[in-house]
């Protein structure tokens, strides 16, 4: 029997259960199961799957509404017919309230009970779908969430080891201008140590307006690599120790522009 046309039936009363049964079963063709207790409802409701849930009831206290509790419990989306000789409009209020789809009598209208049951079937049909979905996509959202954590922190260290990288490479390269510099001094007797004092003085200059250290530190590396464009002035010019002509003096001059192109490489 496809499961969709399942049907339980919670009722101590033989006679009427029997009656349901057979009219049920040769109606539609249904399958009844009947648990002629609360107890033996809620543990045929957690082992199996049922659309309609038909419960006889001759009372409405609080053993009532705890019992429709539990059955919410277990499948939060039943759909629950109460059968039943007569219900109050006080107490039909309070039980749609507690999630009751509907009422029969026990005096029972087949044609309302074969309406119920259809639409009754349907909505559960469509309320299980939607809680299918909605559970799809809580489950979706939470692996999203997941690869998208996993994500940022593989970008996160990516860009952590990208930068420790650039830091090593500019460090590096410092370092080689640097020991470029410190040869073109030692090439140049005129200025033997000047980018060391220069660097020195304008230090001292600038802690004293109270730049950062990062400022700083850029004015004393500038510093140190100003003359760097001396790297490409032949010995013969730089050591001259008589007067520079024209076009010397001119390959002289250039040597700002020349350090800039070297490190801006």
């Amino acid at each position: 029997m496809d499961e969709t046309s399942r049907i339980l039936l919670i009722s101590d009363e033989d006679e009427i259960s029997g009656h349901l049964r057979d009219l049920l079963s040769a109606k539609d063709g249904y399958y009844v199961c009947r648990a002629k207790n609360k107890d033996r409802g809620i543990e045929a409701l957690k082992e199996n799957t049922f659309d309609i849930i038909i419960l006889k009831l001759d009372t409405f206290d609080s053993e009532t509404k705890q019992l429709i509790a539990d059955f919410k419990k277990v499948d939060p989306n039943c759909i629950i017919i109460v059968l039943t000789e007569d219900v109050n409009l006080i107490e039909s209020e309070e039980l749609s309230r507690l999630g009751i789809y509907d009422f029969i009598s026990k005096l029972i209208n087949n044609e309302k009970l074969f309406l119920l049951i259809r639409k009754g079937r349907e909505l559960h049909s469509l309320m299980t779908a939607n809680h299918k979905i909605i559970i799809g996509l809580r489950e979706h959202n939470s692996s999203l969430g997941k690869q998208n954590t996993l994500l940022a922190n593989r970008i996160e260290e990516s860009t952590k080891n990208l930068t420790r990288l650039y830091e090593d490479l500019r460090t590096t390269y410092l370092r080689t201008i640097k020991v470029l510099a410190q040869a073109i001094d030692a090439r140049d007797h005129y200025t033997h140590s000047h980018s060391e004092n220069v660097a020195k003085y304008a230090v001292v200059m600038a802690e004293e307006m109270g730049l950062s250290a990062r400022e700083i530190e850029n004015i004393r590396e500038a510093c140190e690599l100003h003359d760097l464009g001396k790297i490409a002035i032949q010995d013969n010019i730089l050591g001259k120790e008589d007067t520079l002509n024209d076009e010397e003096w001119e390959k002289i001059k250039r040597h700002p522009a020349d350090g800039a192109s070297i490190l801006i490489m």
